[in-house]
């Protein structure tokens, strides 16, 4: 397995399931209804509903930064709004952090691990560090959600 796919792989767990840490970011969401999604339990934190979309708006501007672009990442683009509180459009949230996902992995497929060590023009990183830190943004992500639904039992 080379080093990409080996990345790939633990970004996968940290998303769909069997991470090492506990429940994936998934995991963590199977079961949530649109009212614990957009609930704030603790003063001051995100809902599970903003991680969400949080997540997902990653996911497509590495995946943007990937292809060559750069887009400006401004407070609305990093956490967006919910713009409706429905049932329907938490399902459609859900279903759309999956989509983002797929999106981001068929980028990174196209990366040879020779690639991996190259710095990033005007980033001070290279991809190692860029995946891997995907990898930890889902893990930490995954973690908030755990906590905020057992704040909701």
């Amino acid at each position: 397995m080379s080093q990409v796919e080996t990345i790939a792989a633990q970004l996968k767990r940290a998303v769909y399931r069997d991470a090492r840490h506990g429940p994936s970011v998934l995991e963590n969401l199977e079961g949530v209804t649109a009212k614990q999604a957009i609930n704030k339990p603790i003063p001051n934190a995100h809902s599970i509903w903003e991680i969400t979309l949080h997540i997902t708006a990653w996911f497509r501007i590495v995946a943007q930064r990937l292809e060559g672009e750069d887009p400006e990442v401004t407070r609305e683009i990093d956490w967006p709004a919910i713009e409706d509180p429905s049932a329907k459009a938490w399902i459609a949230a859900v279903a759309d952090i999956k989509r983002a996902y797929k999106e981001y992995q068929k980028v990174v497929d196209k990366t040879m691990d020779n690639e991996l060590f190259v710095e990033l023009p005007g980033r001070g990183f290279d991809l190692y560090h860029l995946y891997h830190g995907m990898v930890q943004h889902c893990t930490y992500h995954a973690g908030q959600i755990a906590v905020l639904k057992k704040a909701q039992e």
